[in-house]
């Protein structure tokens, strides 16, 4: 084993497991639905990568319908954050969408990606921040081939979906399936995991660490059906824990929160 050495991210490399029993609140699973739209809420979002590191004058595309497309048509606008990486968002309550646009690929591994976020709580959650994601290319870059799972297609697009409970809080041991915008089973995923710290990518690992973040590249662009499976004894009877449908867009990280499956979940996760 050798030590984590990498600073984006915290990124080295390590071995680990990653299979068990999935533990957690899932009362609700089954049987809740999104927030309903309530009263608009003005707050500022703060933009930063991953290691906390604010991002200036950052282009953001807000989808306040939580419905992300390609470009930034009516009604998705755009707005740049100031000097200090702060933008003012007003939306209604409830979930939203947004992109971080990113930096020219000419640029190389060291720019920043097109950053989305859908099903983003707006406000945050009581004890979250209020800060919008900007990831850098060379952070997917190493957890992906750190961890194991190959080089990263800049046609492509990643998602990364981190499971969760009925509480909010993160579920260990799941794993994903993915599937086209036309049904099918997209096989041989290049799926990758950070380790328990979530410090390192975990070469060898086989579902989500504590973190609950399971990382998936070289998607095809335009939606996938992303789901988190596991199960309840960490043995090979697995049930099926969230479904979503998710936007994937070229040289992208589409970013997830993957609650317990809802009652109101698209027909296919039903």
């Amino acid at each position: 084993m050798r030590a984590c050495s990498m600073t984006i991210l915290g990124i080295g490399l390590v071995g680990c497991g990653g299979t068990g029993p999935v533990e957690g609140d899932l009362s609700c699973l089954g049987a809740w639905t999104a927030p309903e739209e309530g009263e608009e809420v003005t707050l500022t979002y703060t933009v930063q990568d991953r290691d906390g590191v604010v991002v200036p004058e950052a282009v953001v595309h807000l989808f306040r319908d939580d419905v992300v497309t390609e470009g930034c048509e009516a009604p998705c606008e755009v707005l740049v954050a100031d000097a200090e990486g702060q933008v003012e968002i007003t939306a209604p309550s409830g979930w939203l969408g947004y992109r971080v646009v990113g930096e020219p690929a000419e640029l190389g591994n060291k720019r920043r990606m097109n950053t989305v976020e859908v099903h983003s709580p707006h406000p945050p959650l009581p004890g979250e921040e209020a800060f919008l994601n900007a990831i850098a290319r060379n952070s997917m870059g190493a957890v992906f081939s750190l961890g194991g799972a190959g080089k990263v297609d800049d046609t492509q697009g990643i998602v990364v979906g981190r499971g969760v409970d009925c509480m909010e809080e993160s579920l260990a041991n799941l794993h994903p399936r993915v599937f086209d915008a036309e049904g099918a089973a997209i096989e041989d995923l290049a799926d990758a995991y950070l380790n328990n710290k979530g410090s390192c990518p975990a070469r060898g690992r086989k579902g989500t660490p504590e973190g609950g973040q399971a990382f998936v590249a070289n998607l095809p662009p335009g939606g996938v059906r992303f789901e988190l499976w596991g199960s309840p004894e960490g043995d090979d009877l697995e049930q099926l824990y969230a479904c979503e449908n998710v936007p994937v867009f070229a040289d992208t990280v589409t970013t997830i929160r993957m609650r317990p499956l809802r009652s109101d979940g698209p027909p296919a996760c039903l």
